[in-house]
């Protein structure tokens, strides 16, 4: 299979590009914690002012509207989580921006559609769409999802917001390369089979996002334990 067509941080960096170009005029970008990491991984300083951004700011640091910025277009890059509904919703109740365009960095609930559209009471947003680019690209290859500690740490590990993070992160890595994967895991790792399990469902619960047009064959995705160390013993 091509390297390229598995280049993960050409696909994050194809979604910045996308984002930042999708309006004409000044901007300003508003991004949560995670998303300010991700997108200045694959987009410097400079690159974003070049497509005419002025702004740069935390969603969560908003003040209360500003009249003097209804000029300028708000694009939103930000995860789909209850903290960012909430902020979202605060934002157009009394808005700073003359347009919002939100994308979301991953699958958003029908809930919290329904939630902007009742928030958006003076229709400022132009467009909503999901662009996932979910994960902090090192290289084209490499990736991680700052997940700390790690998920194996809790008893209760498919229940905690690490566990669902791993399970985001690796459904947008899909998504984001279009390729539907083969899922093999550590038999003998309960962690692997959980996030093997996970992933699959919600892989089946999104099947309209998995029809790609391809003639290459389905990449692996090989789970393993880092508990399980085969070399140490032999040294």
């Amino acid at each position: 299979m091509s390297d390229r067509k598995m280049d993960i941080q050409r696909a994050v960096t194809r979604y910045a590009q996308q984002m930042l170009t999708s309006v004409d005029g000044i901007k300003a970008l508003l991004l949560d914690d995670e998303t300010a990491g991700i997108i200045g991984l694959v987009s410097s300083q400079t690159e974003i002012t070049e497509h005419d951004v002025y702004l740069v700011e935390r969603l969560k640091a908003r003040e209360k509207g500003d009249e003097s910025q209804r000029h300028i277009t708000a694009i939103v890059f930000v995860r789909p989580t209850a903290e960012n509904a909430i902020l979202l919703r605060k934002e157009l109740a009394s808005p700073s921006f003359g347009e919002y365009y939100i994308y979301f960095s991953n699958t958003i609930r029908r809930t919290l559609l329904e939630d902007l559209a009742d928030a958006d009471v003076h229709s400022k947003v132009v467009e909503v769409k999901e662009y996932f680019a979910d994960v902090y690209t090192l290289m084209p290859h490499l990736f991680h999802l700052k997940v700390n500690p790690c998920v194996g740490a809790s008893r209760s590990m498919s229940q905690s917001s690490q566990f669902e993070r791993v399970i985001d992160g690796l459904f947008a890595v899909f998504l984001a390369l279009k390729k539907q994967p083969v899922i093999r895991f550590d038999d003998s790792s309960p962690l692997c089979r959980n996030i093997a399990e996970r992933l699959s469902v919600r892989i089946d619960q999104e099947r309209n996002l998995f029809n790609f047009q391809t003639s290459t064959e389905a990449p692996l995705l090989l789970l393993l334990d880092r508990k399980e160390d085969p070399v140490t013993p032999l040294l």
